[in-house]
């Protein structure tokens, strides 16, 4: 049978396996002061960018304000030019009035029958725009 160790090898394995787990406590406690002062960085890091984001933003929001303000003060001042300028129509010489005839398209005589105001200018074929419209 094995021989049973000794009181002062007892100790000593004792005092070794002490040793042992301080140095795992330690290796440990490292690891996660390690761990909190990374956590601590990371949560830095994110706020920062955070408030990087809020004022990229808040900056967007303000452009499109002014934005909106340039466009709505824009379509204030053409309407108001609208308003005070009143569209001149042209005078065009009775001689420069080309009478139709039948070298023109069915499209320019619709667009003339518009213009004159003939009623169901849309579903007339060309011979009876071209008889509206010289009459």
């Amino acid at each position: 049978m094995a021989k049973k160790p000794d009181r002062k090898t007892r100790k000593a394995v004792k005092k070794q396996s002490r040793a042992e787990l301080e140095r795992q406590l330690k290796k440990a406690q490292r690891a996660l002061a390690t761990a909190e002062a990374k956590a601590k960085a990371d949560v830095k890091r994110a706020r920062s960018e955070t408030k990087k984001a809020v004022r990229e933003v808040r900056k967007a929001a303000k452009h499109a304000e002014r934005e909106a303000r340039s466009v709505a003060e824009a379509t204030r001042t053409i309407a108001d030019a609208a308003v005070i300028a009143p569209v001149e129509k042209a005078v065009v010489p009775a001689a420069a009035v080309k009478k139709p005839d039948s070298t023109w398209t069915v499209t320019a005589l619709r667009q003339a029958a518009r213009a004159e105001g003939v009623a169901g200018y849309s579903r007339l074929g060309k011979d009876a725009l071209l008889e509206r419209l010289t009459k």
